[in-house]
């Protein structure tokens, strides 16, 4: 049986990349933010998070990119959402928040 959700970590650069696997939901997204309060905590570049893996994303898996998004905010930093699928787009624009999101389409970061 596959993990329903997955971090993996990458340091690249002085900033940390995450890959998001599978799905980000009610059940893993506490999982998702302490992953990535760890990896905020350990370096003092930005933060990217590679969502291109991503199955699924419900309000609970958007709410712990909120959450991401502000600590890194809070620490003076950026989070980069890298390569999200289309369902992640519509979700995010659907709540208003595709301008709270730096994102990287493959061509370069979208502030």
């Amino acid at each position: 049986m596959e993990a329903p959700f997955l971090a993996q970590r990458v340091h690249l650069d002085g900033h940390v990349e995450l890959r998001f696997l599978g799905e980000l939901d009610l059940s893993t997204y506490e999982e998702a933010a302490q992953v990535a309060f760890q990896a905020l905590d350990e370096s003092a570049g930005h933060l990217v998070i590679d969502v291109s893996e991503l199955n699924f994303c419900d309000s609970s898996g958007v709410r712990a990119l909120v959450r991401i998004r502000d600590k890194a905010t809070s620490s003076g930093r950026e989070l980069v959402l890298r390569r999200p699928h289309r369902n992640l787009q519509r979700v995010l624009q659907a709540l208003a928040l595709e301008e709270y999101f730096s994102i990287d389409n493959g061509e370069g970061v979208d502030a």
